[in-house]
């Protein structure tokens, strides 16, 4: 048995093969595909004398008999295959296509994300990513996992997600009384983390509230909490006079994007201006923000679960740090703020405390955002001679926008709840 592999052009075989033999018929051209390092086998109805690849970069063969032929991939390409009986008649023409194994990384993926359908197609040197992911988590998972195993792949995601990658942002700055909790006994301790239906009104929140005598500015500390429990808890707060809330806003942001709320207002602070290299002088002005800052990050893991990156900061006004500039007195801004990331369930609360406010307040008023309290006076600049002993509390309720929606009463509802009141 002997076969003759020859490399050459396809187009110059058959033309000279056409030739020789005008009066036999082309053979017609069949289509197969191969996974790299695959393997297909050819078994012609004649006996093959010899075999003419245009691309052996792409395909390899290996003759196992005149009527069997084994053709392996070698790389991502296309070549063409032609076999020759021993009058030089063309028996079979091939047109191999070797692609990557893509299936493999397709079931790598589906492993990765569970729930998911995912289906991966690589085609000159683009992988294409379809199907539908639970999040856009187990999305982006999917196109991380598609380009390292396809290095040098151009990655296209037309992945669709089956849910909403909108999320519902409540947030809830309040300002509570120590010195009133004191009095109606509360306790509010820092190692408890509650599950649904579990926990007691009196012991929520953390040790950075702490008992008289505390004077650390900022002492950070956080809990998390079910939204019924904790909505309780602020009710009862707010009826027995304990707080009171500054701001109530609910926010909606998408997965993965930063968002950003301001409670409070801006001070114009005299800024220089330049014309024509140093001539025509001016005098402008820029607004600095004062007040309570949250920055946020709200990230789906999965579909339960979210990543929560809470950066809150609270800035207050002080004479005592007052600069004159141009004439204008300018005053200082103190500022204090943190950064957390915690991972939490949708619909559970986050809570950071400790932004505390303990300091002798001196007669200034005239800016709104006044609170029964002391801290929300010190924000606004409307303070009196009394003494603040108040703890700020952010409480952040991170949920789908389609759960937030089920919630809200209708119009209708509200009304009747507007009426009964009366």
């Amino acid at each position: 048995m002997s076969v003759r592999l020859l490399i050459a052009g396809i187009v110059c075989a058959l033309a000279t093969t056409a030739q020789a033999q005008a009066q036999v018929q082309a053979p017609v051209l069949e289509r197969s595909v191969i996974n790299e390092g695959g393997v297909s086998i050819l078994t012609p109805k004649s006996d093959v004398d010899s075999i003419v690849l245009s691309n052996d970069q792409i395909i390899g063969v290996d003759v196992q008999g005149l009527r069997q032929i084994l053709v392996f991939g070698r790389k991502e390409g296309s070549s063409e295959l032609l076999l020759l009986d021993r009058n030089k008649r063309p028996i079979a023409r091939h047109m191999f296509e070797v692609v990557s194994d893509a299936s493999a990384v397709s079931d790598l993926i589906n492993q990765s994300a569970p729930g998911a359908k995912i289906k991966v197609a690589k085609a000159a040197g683009v992988v294409v990513l379809s199907g539908t992911a639970l999040n856009s988590a187990q999305s982006q998972l999917a196109a991380n996992i598609a380009t390292s195993a396809m290095a040098g792949a151009k990655v296209i995601n037309l992945i669709q997600s089956a849910s909403s990658d909108q999320l519902a942002v409540s947030v809830r700055v309040m300002e509570v009384r120590k010195t009133h909790l004191r009095e109606l006994g509360i306790r509010w301790a820092a190692q408890n983390r509650f599950n649904d239906g579990v926990g007691s009104i009196g012991n929520l929140f953390a040790s950075a509230i702490g008992g008289a005598g505390t004077t650390d500015l900022f002492a950070s500390a956080r809990f998390t909490i079910d939204r019924l429990t904790l909505d309780s808890f602020i009710n009862f707060l707010r009826s027995e006079g304990a707080a009171t809330m500054l701001a109530e806003p609910t926010m909606v942001a998408t997965s993965g994007q930063k968002a950003k709320f301001l409670a409070g207002g801006e001070i114009p602070v005299p800024t220089p201006i330049t014309y024509n290299s140093g001539t025509n002088n001016a005098q402008g002005y820029t607004f600095k923000p004062y007040g309570i800052t949250l920055e946020f990050t709200a990230e789906i893991l999965d579909d339960t679960r979210l990543k929560l990156i809470l950066a809150p900061e609270v800035s207050s006004i002080d004479d005592s740090r007052v600069v004159e500039f141009a004439g204008a007195k300018v005053p200082g801004i103190v500022t204090r703020k943190t950064e957390t990331t915690v991972t939490l369930n949708f619909g559970e609360s986050v809570a950071i405390a400790g932004l505390r406010a303990s300091e002798q307040q001196k007669d200034r008023r005239g800016l709104p955002f006044a609170t029964p309290f002391g801290l929300g006076d010190v924000l606004a600049g409307n303070n009196n001679s009394s003494r603040s002993d108040t703890e700020l509390v952010l409480i952040v309720t991170p949920e789908r926008v389609e759960d937030a929606a089920a919630r809200m009463p209708t119009v209708e509802q509200a009304i009747k709840g507007l009426v009964a009141q009366k």
